[in-house]
């Protein structure tokens, strides 16, 4: 089972994966709410990197999750932003 794009649960142990999964959903909710808390913020994945101080793998995934869940848009040129009318 993939948990995360890349991580599969047999690669894991029970106590970690637990762990994992915690850990990738607060980051979801952090930056999540950093696009509540400045609803013009536009980011490309490459400032994401910078902004939160993440790998480039990392923050794709984040942002993509969001995107995927209907949170996040992105524009042709790669930049995501809050959808309108969206709120938490």
């Amino acid at each position: 089972m993939e948990v995360w794009p890349g991580i599969e649960v047999s690669s894991i142990d029970g106590k970690s994966l637990r762990t994992l999964m915690l850990t990738a959903g607060k980051l979801v909710q952090r930056i999540r709410e950093e696009f509540e808390e400045m609803p013009g913020l536009q980011v490309t994945v490459d400032e994401g990197v910078r902004f939160w101080a993440l790998d480039t793998e990392t923050c794709s995934h984040v942002l993509e999750h969001l995107y995927d869940a209907g949170f996040l848009v992105k524009t042709g040129d790669g930049r995501y932003h809050m959808r309108r009318g969206v709120r938490s």
